[in-house]
Formats: structure tokens, sequence, C-alpha cells
């Protein structure tokens, strides 16, 4: 995978307009190298950037399903199929986040004129379209759903960053609080946590969307930058070391639990241990002892991780494409194959109450994956 430390100005032209990332930038972005940071600067006047930065965290799984890992996870009775593949056109043409929460899908990514795209909410279960949200400030790249709420990490160039708060019932953007650098994003039942770059990671309290701490972090601008959450705590990777960090949330300080490889991407937390990316692998990391267990080779860089309780599910890039669902148990790798003709999946998400698992594609055309074994 490339190094992803490139700077923004790679990807933004001569006149400033913004220039939608290509599948390969996407894959490049989704690597083992995760988020990039960089300090916003201010831009000539009159002119607005809507470039969004997408990083292997971006392609990070919802908190819903986290959420699932310790309780029953029984599909609900279906009186429909559920479709296999639900598409995204005319709204998203590149999508580039997806979330899944009490029977629903949540997607964005770009517009089909490059623009950035709006929030789409799909019934789980009959892929209907259910509503379609206008995003402010710029695309997601951080997307987390929990219970009646959404949260995103959105990003507009260089010009600003920011954590939106959207009502999933009435549809509405309740909170957009202004951040300095793009990072994770993981939220508990009393805390958004969200990493502002350098400046350490944010505890905000998501009913008035006030920082209630700011933890600092060791590394500096190559410090850790995805975040996880779940019943066994909060923790931090980092994609440039290895590092993987144990968040005290009653002292908002962070500890070295170890280091796995030399960069880890989004990690997941399912029954005692938590499952951290590295590379090609995933590695099983027990939280009692904070020594790394078993190591299950994918073959292909992995690009996003899921849960549905009961097996993790994972799509890979190069050379080995594809969606694969491991048993944490016995350690079983079963390739999932998918409808006719589609490729390029990114995102997966697991949705808990429909006991379905989703994932992100872009050809034949922009479309949401349902995978089965």
């Amino acid at each position: 995978m490339n190094n992803l430390k490139r700077s923004l100005e790679d990807l933004i032209d001569d006149t400033w307009l913004p220039n939608p990332p290509s599948i390969e930038e996407l894959r490049k972005r989704t690597g083992r190298r995760g988020l990039q940071v960089h300090r916003p600067r201010r831009l000539l006047a009159g002119i607005v950037t809507t470039l969004v930065v997408i990083s292997g965290a971006a392609l990070a799984v919802a908190y819903g399903p986290r959420s699932s890992t310790t309780g029953s996870n029984r599909p609900a009775t279906q009186t429909t199929p559920v479709p296999d593949v639900i598409g995204l056109e005319p709204q998203i043409a590149q999508p580039t986040v997806l979330a899944a929460s009490n029977g629903k899908l949540w997607v964005s990514g770009y517009t089909p004129d490059q623009r950035d795209g709006p929030l789409l909410e799909f019934d789980a279960a009959t892929g209907k379209l259910l509503s379609t949200i206008r995003l402010p400030n710029g695309g997601p790249f951080q997307i987390v759903a929990v219970k009646n709420t959404i949260w995103m990490r959105t990003q507009q160039g260089e010009a600003s960053t920011h954590l939106v708060k959207i009502d999933a019932r009435t549809h509405r953007v309740v909170a957009n609080v202004r951040l300095s650098f793009d990072g994770g994003l993981a939220v508990t039942k009393d805390a958004v946590w969200t990493v502002d770059g350098p400046y350490g990671l944010r505890r905000i309290d998501p009913r008035t969307g006030h920082t209630i701490a700011t933890i600092p972090l060791p590394g500096g601008r190559y410090g850790p930058l995805s975040v996880t959450a779940g019943p066994l705590g909060v923790f931090l990777g980092n994609p440039y070391d290895g590092g993987i960090w144990r968040v005290n949330t009653q002292t908002n300080t962070v500890s070295l639990v170890t280091h796995i490889g030399t960069a880890v991407g989004q990690m997941f937390e399912l029954g005692a241990s938590l499952w951290v990316p590295t590379g090609t692998a995933l590695v099983d990391l027990p939280v009692s002892t904070g020594i790394p267990g078993r190591t299950i080779e994918l073959g292909a860089p992995i690009l996003s991780v899921s849960s549905d309780g009961h097996y993790l599910w994972v799509t890979t890039d190069m050379p080995k494409p594809g969606a694969f669902r491991v048993d944490p148990t016995s350690g079983k790798i079963t390739p999932i194959t998918l409808p006719a003709n589609v490729a390029h999946l990114f995102a997966v998400a697991s949705e808990p109450v429909t006991g379905t698992t989703w994932a992100t594609a872009m050809l034949p055309t922009p479309s949401l994956v349902h995978l089965t074994p």
C-alpha cells in the first residue's frame, strides 16, 4: 500500500475545485496508513473547496453492531427476502462511509457531478430509501450510528473539519462542532470520542456538543488516529507504529497496551477480544492480558471489518479483492460469493436487528451489497 502521508495539495487542482478520488485513490486511503493528518490553512478569498479526506478509519463500522457482541443476534423474521443489491444512484456515485443500526442502513459519498453527497437512509430489510439528508461542511469520512443518533466527521478540503450530529428520527442536523484536524470517531453512552490530530483525543458531551476533556496523545502528528469503543472499553490505534492504547475513562488518560506489527487499522471488539487489522491479517488481542494471540491471515490488505455478534466480516483489496466471513473461534475463513459483476467493495457494516451484513460497492453501479456465505 502506498504511503498515505502525502499532502492534500496533490488532490486539489490549480482552481481549487474538488477532484473526487478515483477507485485507486480510495484503495490507497483505506490501507494501513489510516487517516491523513494535516494542519488547516487559510484558503484564497471567495474560494470554497469541498474535497473529502477518506481513510481506513473512515471505512470504520458503526458502534451499533458492536453493542450486539454480548447478546442474542437472531435475525428478525422477514416477510420478504432481503435484496441482494441496493442501488445508490443518482444521489451517490462514489460511496465512502456506511453504518447500520436499528434496522437501517446509512450511507454517503460523492454525487455524479463530483460534489459532496447527502446521507441516505435505507430500510435494511426491504432496501427502500427512507430519507435523504443534506450534510453541512463538506463530505463525511467517519460515521457512527447508535440508537436514534448518527454521528459523522466531515471535511471541507483544508478549510474545516467538523463533528456532526443528526437526529435519526427527525433527520435534522442538531449539532455541528468545529474541530481542527481529521481523526477517528467512536461513541459510548456518555461521550463522543474523536481524535483531533496532534491536539489529542477529544471527549465530547453527546447532549451539548461541548468538549468535556482533551486527552494528550503520544506521537504528535504521528500519534494514534483510529478509535473503537464497546463493552470492553475505549481503544486507540496508531497507523504509523502499530501501537494500541487504552483510554481510562475515569481519569481521561491513555496507557499503552501493546504494539502489533508496524501499523494497525480500525479495530473491532468482539467477545473478550479486540480484533486488530494489521496489513493483511487479523490479530486476536485478549483485553484481559494485552498479549496478542492468534493471527488470521487474509492474504490481501484489509479495507474494513465488521461483526454481526458471531462472525467477523472483512473486505479486502488487491491482489485478492472481495469479502470474507471469519469465524473468530475456529479461524475458518469463508469467501463470500457476490452478485454477478459486483466488484470494488469498501466499507462493511453489520445490522444486528435484521442479522444482515452489507458492503459498499462501486461496480457495476454504486450500490450496497448484501453479504451472505
